[in-house]
């Protein structure tokens, strides 16, 4: 009877040890723009900020796997969408199970577009605003289509503000983007990562490598805060 109790301990033991150390991995998947290799402001072929945070985890030794291969430069929310409806492969993962798999969900799009029309000033500031709540809008839909999958961890990066004007017209804009983010990002228990007054080098449209390496380190001190609670 002993030996049965002992035998049952170790297989407890065992178990729990199971159990802790899997719950320590982290898979993580990073959608929209800029994947393991993105081209800086020179058209070099550097690595994008998710190279960093996996490579943190990796060297935390709680890395489980790191799916990045959804990723591409210029990826607009309603392709994210059309790849999460299409439960789109790459290899040997498909994207619905990937999100139901992950740990962390890092999300960056590129603000190339909406930076362009800004320079050009091609709109007037009342269809701009209408724009952006149009592209608001379509994020809500993405972000609810997400969290059918995925119920753990997402960290939205936001736009940077790459203008060098301080003209209060392009201000009031960029902080209105970074409040309806923020704003929608709440309303899905989504980490908002926003970069409006981070000191990032790069232009609207190409990011240089040390932006990478900031926004890398921006989404590594959220994670330490919401996963392992540092």
């Amino acid at each position: 009877m002993k030996k049965i109790i002992f035998i049952g301990f170790v297989l407890l033991s065992v178990f729990i040890i199971y159990l802790v150390t899997m719950d320590r991995k982290v898979y993580y998947l990073s959608l929209g723009d800029s994947g393991n290799y993105v081209f800086d402001s020179n058209k070099k072929k550097v690595h994008g900020y998710s190279y960093y945070v996996k490579d943190y985890l990796d060297e935390k030794g709680v890395l489980e796997d790191y799916v990045y291969g959804y990723s591409s430069v210029d990826k607009r929310i309603s392709d994210i969408i059309n790849d999460i409806k299409l439960n789109k492969k790459y290899n040997n993962y498909t994207l619905k199970n990937s999100l139901v798999k992950a740990d962390l969900v890092t999300l960056h799009l590129n603000g190339y577009y909406l930076f362009q029309i800004i320079d050009n000033h091609s709109m007037e500031y009342d269809e701009l605003y209408e724009y952006i709540d149009v592209m608001v809008s379509d994020l809500d839909r993405l972000f609810s289509l997400i969290r059918e999958y995925c119920k753990e961890d997402i960290i939205f990066i936001g736009y940077n503000n790459p203008f060098s004007s301080s003209d209060a017209d392009i201000l009031d804009v960029i902080d209105y983007i970074d409040r309806r983010f923020k704003d929608v990002c709440i309303k899905y228990e989504i980490n908002y990562l926003s970069l409006n007054g981070s000191s990032l080098s790069g232009g609207f449209k190409y990011l240089d490598e040390r932006d990478y390496k900031t926004i890398g380190s921006e989404v590594t001190n959220l994670v330490n805060k919401k996963i392992f609670r540092t």
